[in-house]
């Protein structure tokens, strides 16, 4: 497909070879993050952090090997970043179901019961690729394919971070199921106000911190005088990421009171805003637009999800239906 584009419709080089690499590895890093998510919800955290840190080890030995060579560009950081996930995943496939068996019948018949609450995520999964993915297709149709390498690399340095805020929301999501029903709703409100607050902080931190020292850690990181004068940039990626992890903290509070369709309208309302504002302000501003309309989109949408999780009254329900006094979830 990839090769289709660039032959017959004259999409630059660079692009299709990115898609290419897209192509070939996402499947992997798909696996590597389902193989994350199975091995949590089996309570296994160890295997996990496993397949997290060997993916993630991999990463930054091919990103280095990759800026040695000075061969560092858009479609080779994305062919970095699948590559490091195969072996992981494809060792933790072969290794966690030998000697299962399933039941296609019983498989069924869970995937429809779990649906119900199961599509509420799925959707805002699907929508909230465009927060990213959309800006930048319109930076490549704006500023050209070469513009996403700087922001590609300023991100980098950004979600430098992101297994932190991933570690966090494992930790959160099970205290605040039992806050909710050992204690209520006064107390998971409290415990997720807690831990929006403590990340909060800490990324800002951590973003300010880039914004002063950002053409030392890019040039010293990409050993090119090209990144320098992107620390406003920068800047505006780490509160989109702050943003970005404090409405983390948020969904695992809207988990534990079983209202996940607000995961859908606060993901579509965050990217309708993005996008809407992207288109003018990347064609004003360039790159720094595309970050700032990133910005204010992640900002409404937290806004609105926080809203309702902190003053709306909650039904208890099991599965989104109503519960009965006293049930607690099997």
């Amino acid at each position: 497909m990839a090769s289709f584009l660039g032959t017959r419709s004259g999409v630059p080089s660079e692009l299709t070879a990115a898609l290419g690499a897209l192509a070939i590895f996402t499947p992997f890093v798909l696996l590597r993050e389902f193989a994350r998510r199975v091995e949590l919800a089996r309570l296994r955290i160890s295997v996990a952090l496993l397949v997290d840190i060997l993916s993630g080890a991999l990463q930054v030995l091919m990103l280095f090997v990759l800026i040695h060579w000075e061969r560092l560009r858009t479609d080779t950081a994305y062919l970095a970043v699948g590559a490091s996930c195969v072996l992981p995943a494809l060792a933790w496939l072969f290794l966690a179901f030998r000697g299962d068996k399933f039941c296609a019948q019983s498989a069924a018949h869970e995937l429809l019961r779990s649906w119900r609450v199961a599509k509420w995520s799925f959707l805002a999964q699907m929508v909230g690729l465009l927060h990213w993915q959309g800006v930048v297709w319109i930076i490549v149709w704006q500023l050209g394919a070469g513009a996403t390498g700087v922001l590609a690399a300023a991100n980098y340095v950004i979600l430098l971070l992101n297994p932190l805020a991933l570690g966090v929301c494992n930790y959160i999501s099970p205290l605040a199921v039992n806050a909710y029903f050992q204690h209520g709703l006064g107390r998971v409100r409290s415990l997720i106000a807690m831990a929006m607050a403590a990340m909060g902080v800490i990324i800002a931190t951590f973003s300010v911190a880039v914004y002063f020292y950002s053409d030392l850690i890019l040039t010293g990181l990409f050993t090119s005088s090209d990144y320098q004068g992107y620390g406003t940039l920068m800047l505006a990626l780490g509160l989109n990421m702050m943003l970005g992890v404090m409405h983390m903290m948020n969904d695992q509070g809207v988990w534990a009171i079983e209202r996940p369709e607000w995961l859908l309208r606060s993901t579509m309302i965050a990217v309708g805003v993005t996008l809407l504002l992207s288109l003018p302000m990347v064609h004003q501003y360039g790159l720094l637009g595309g970050a700032w309309s990133m910005l204010i989109g992640r900002f409404v949408g937290l806004t609105y999800q926080t809203i309702l999780f902190f003053c709306t009254s909650i039904e208890p329900r099991v599965f989104g239906e109503p519960r009965r006094q006293g049930e607690i979830l099997g």
